[in-house]
């Protein structure tokens, strides 16, 4: 038997980021500005980041997978952790130099916008209904048409 919430936090974590998004919870409609404007300061800083003569033709080569043979489990995971690492920064330079960015200030201009993409994921209700729904174990009570008359008497009592 497979459980349904597994399958649906599994499709949604495909994308991090969207799914990062998804569970914002913010005070009102005006603060959906805030993701646009960040998307949109994002896409300036880039563009004026751009410099014709940076490409792909200066990426570097492609970090080789460590041979793990002989080794130790702590220093074959350790030299793992290094592959990836090192995995991580090609393929942030490969993403600047195809926008035809200086890896520099590609790096600059994330790290500018770290705290505000950090700002907008720490909202207080970042644990809210929709991430809630996810962990709850108990079954929602439906009510009737008067339920609404129940929801009251509980509330007085």
């Amino acid at each position: 038997m497979v459980d349904a919430k597994v399958v649906l936090v599994d499709a949604l974590k495909v994308n991090l980021e969207d799914f990062q998004l998804s569970n914002l919870i913010l005070p009102s409609k005006k603060s959906l500005t805030a993701v646009f404007e960040l998307e949109s300061l994002t896409s300036e800083l880039l563009t004026f980041a751009k410099d014709p003569s940076e490409g792909m033709s200066l990426l570097p080569k492609k970090p080789k997978e460590p041979e793990l043979f002989n080794l130790s489990q702590e220093e074959a995971d350790q030299l793992k952790e290094e592959y990836l690492q090192l995995m991580r920064v090609y393929e942030n330079q490969e993403k600047a130099f195809a926008m035809h960015i200086p890896y520099s200030d590609y790096i600059t201009i994330f790290n500018f916008l770290k705290r505000f993409t950090r700002t907008l994921v720490a909202t207080n209700a970042i644990k809210g209904n929709r991430f809630y729904s996810f962990t709850k174990n108990e079954e929602k009570q439906e009510g009737g048409m008067f339920s609404f008359l129940q929801k009251k008497n509980n509330q007085q009592q």
